[in-house]
């Protein structure tokens, strides 16, 4: 093998190095960039897993006064004495409350 020839073989492998080194860099920005975005991911997922235990906290809180409330209206319901002139009344005024808790209950799963 020649001098030129080993020159030019020197040459190209200096080329190559060039190529893979700059691809290496290309690689380690991309690297970077990969690891930023999964911590930026990752902070939003356990974000989102607070405001679901937030929710669902809420949702039971709901759910047990809702339960609560219906317990108070069945109870006032056997207290009214069936023979009473106002039986008509306090159905009227129940149904009432009812048909608001249901329109909020709508509402809220909106």
């Amino acid at each position: 093998m020649t001098l030129q020839e080993m020159l030019e073989k020197f040459r190209q492998l200096e080329q190559q190095t060039l190529q893979l080194t700059h691809v290496c860099s290309e690689m380690r920005t991309k690297l970077r960039d990969a690891e930023k975005e999964k911590t930026a991911l990752r902070q939003q997922l356990d974000r989102q897993a607070e405001e679901i235990k937030k929710l669902s906290k809420r949702q039971a809180e709901r759910q047990q006064n809702e339960d609560g409330n219906f317990y108070k209206i069945n109870k006032l319901v056997s207290l009214i004495n069936a023979d009473s002139q106002e039986t008509d009344l306090w159905k009227a005024v129940l149904d009432e409350y009812i048909q608001e808790i249901n329109k909020c209950i709508a509402y809220l799963r909106q």
